[in-house]
């Protein structure tokens, strides 16, 4: 195996959204939350206060998490459109199972209704 396929066998299982399996352990669901809310903490860092503030730092804190909360927010549209794939990508396979069950069920009772046919050509008295 090349380094290009190598590449691409990592990228794909990284960024594959997989069906039958929870949201919440497809790995791509947490790239977007790691990739911005570790630089959001890591910014905010410097400010944090593990004490009550005075009223008259509000303004400043505000000031300073802003950008950081904006880092953190721009997650949200990520991992919302990773949930809307994947429960697209199950809706596909539901359906598919579905279809599936419905084709099975359908010759069945088509061969059902066959036999049925027979047994009444079978029962009927000659002229």
């Amino acid at each position: 195996m090349n380094k290009s396929n190598k590449v691409r066998s990592v990228f794909n299982k990284l960024f594959k959204i997989e069906p039958n399996i929870p949201l919440h352990k497809n790995i791509v669901f947490w790239l977007p939350i790691v990739f911005f809310v570790t630089p959001a903490l890591v910014l905010s860092f410097p400010t944090w206060c593990f004490c009550w503030p005075n009223p008259e730092a509000y303004e400043a804190i505000l000031a300073t998490q802003a950008f950081p909360v904006f880092i953190a927010s721009l997650a949200i549209p990520f991992t919302v459109a990773i949930n809307r794939f994947h429960s697209s990508s199950q809706r596909a396979e539901s359906n598919r199972l579905a279809q599936q069950n419905m084709t099975f069920n359908q010759y069945f009772e088509h061969r059902n209704h066959f036999y049925k046919h027979v047994e009444t050509m079978l029962l009927r008295e000659p002229l």
